[in-house]
C-alpha cells in the first residue's frame, strides 16, 4: 500500500492536501507537486462613524475620509434609516488588501451616536425633560416639546401626576 492510501483506496496525502491547501509538503513529495500558490481574501478592518440623530433616524448618504497605513481613503457612506449605536456598516471590499490576488477584505464602519443636548437615546425611544411649574401641572398648560422634525406643542392636561424621582 502507497503512503497515504488508507483501506478502500482513499488518499489521505489528497485529503490532506485538499484541507491544508498544499501548504505543506509530504514525504517524498516534490516541491514542484505543491500546486499553484493559493490566494487569500485580505483581512477586514473597523473604523467608526459617528453620525447625527437625525442622520440615525432618516438614513442618507455621507463623504467620510479615513487615513489608513497606504494613505487617506475617501468613501461615499449609504447609512441606513434607523441605523442605532453599535451597528456595523459593511463597505465590501474596502478592507485589507488580498494576497496572492485574492480579494480584499470588507471595511465595516461601527456606528456610534453623536450626543445631542436635547435628548438622550434609550435603545430606540428618544427622551427628553420638560419643566413645568407646580402650578402648570395642577392647572394645565401647553408646552413646546422639541422634535427631530422641529418643535411641537403639548397639551399637559389639569392634574398632571408629579414625575417620581
Amino acid at each position: 500500500m502507497p503512503f497515504g492510501e488508507g483501506a478502500g483506496g482513499f488518499d489521505f496525502s489528497d485529503f490532506f492536501r485538499t484541507i491544508f491547501g498544499g501548504m505543506g509538503g509530504f514525504p517524498g513529495e516534490a516541491p514542484h507537486a505543491r500546486g499553484p500558490r493559493r490566494s487569500m481574501k485580505g483581512g477586514d478592518t473597523e473604523a467608526e462613524i459617528e453620525v447625527s440623530l437625525e442622520e440615525a433616524a432618516r438614513g442618507g448618504s455621507r463623504h467620510v475620509a479615513f487615513e489608513t497605513p497606504s494613505g487617506r481613503r475617501d468613501y461615499d457612506v449609504t447609512i441606513p434609516k434607523g441605523v442605532a449605536e453599535g451597528t456595523r456598516i459593511r463597505l465590501s471590499g474596502q478592507g485589507s488588501p488580498g494576497r496572492g490576488g485574492g480579494p480584499a477584505g470588507d471595511l465595516y464602519l461601527k456606528v456610534s451616536l453623536k450626543k445631542d443636548p436635547r435628548f438622550t437615546v434609550d435603545c430606540r425611544n428618544l427622551k427628553t425633560t420638560l419643566d413645568l411649574a407646580p402650578w402648570e401641572a395642577a392647572l394645565g398648560t401647553e408646552v413646546p416639546v422639541p422634535t427631530l422634525d422641529g418643535t411641537v406643542t403639548l397639551k399637559i392636561p389639569r392634574g398632571f401626576p408629579p414625575a417620581r424621582p
